[in-house]
């Protein structure tokens, strides 16, 4: 019995170590499974973030173009709707301009007209008037009571300031001369 039970602990320690043993065996295997595991699941999460990255730059680069794009399409709208709106502006201002020459040009015609019309009306006047003059003359004045007074050379006196006392002038009347001499010379 108790080399039985020797035995039997001798082959329960053998067991243990081989148990130990493969226990040890197994967990060395487990750490270096789950590390080799780890391994590959680090790779494949490296892999599959490297593959989203690109993934997400591509779409990035895309939505970029198609901003880039749409941009250069409301620029594009935007240059379009300027030029029509300038082209309208440019194109009531000519049809507003030429409205304006067309009223200038008559206006200026009417005024030419009214000078011309004026000028002629002035002319027939200032004709009429010489006429008149003319036909009145220097003797119709002195019909009606007037006289011309001259210097004995001839000249007109036509003002008291242009004689002077103790002068000889020549009074003209109607119907003939008289020379007469100053005797004072008044002036008002």
């Amino acid at each position: 019995m108790v080399h039985t039970a020797r035995h039997q602990l001798q082959q329960a320690r053998q067991d243990t170590a081989q148990a130990v043993a493969h226990v040890r065996l197994q967990a060395v295997q487990s750490v270096r499974l789950g590390q080799q595991q780890s391994h590959s699941l680090l790779g494949e999460v490296r892999h599959q973030a490297a593959a989203q990255m690109g993934a997400a730059r591509q779409a990035a680069q895309l939505q970029l173009v198609d901003v880039l794009a749409q941009g250069r399409h409301a620029l594009h709208t935007a240059r379009t709707g300027t030029q029509a709106t300038l082209d309208g502006v440019l194109e009531r201002v000519a049809v507003q301009t030429a409205r304006a020459c067309d009223s200038a040009c008559r206006a200026l015609g009417e005024v030419a007209d009214g000078a011309r019309r004026t000028l002629l009306d002035a002319k027939q006047r200032s004709q009429a008037l010489v006429r008149e003059i003319t036909g009145q003359g220097p003797h119709k004045t002195l019909g009606r009571g007037f006289a011309i007074v001259r210097r004995p050379g001839g000249s007109l006196v036509t003002g008291v300031c242009g004689i002077a006392p103790d002068q000889d002038v020549e009074i003209e009347f109607r119907d003939g001369t008289v020379t007469a001499r100053t005797l004072k010379k008044e002036q008002e």
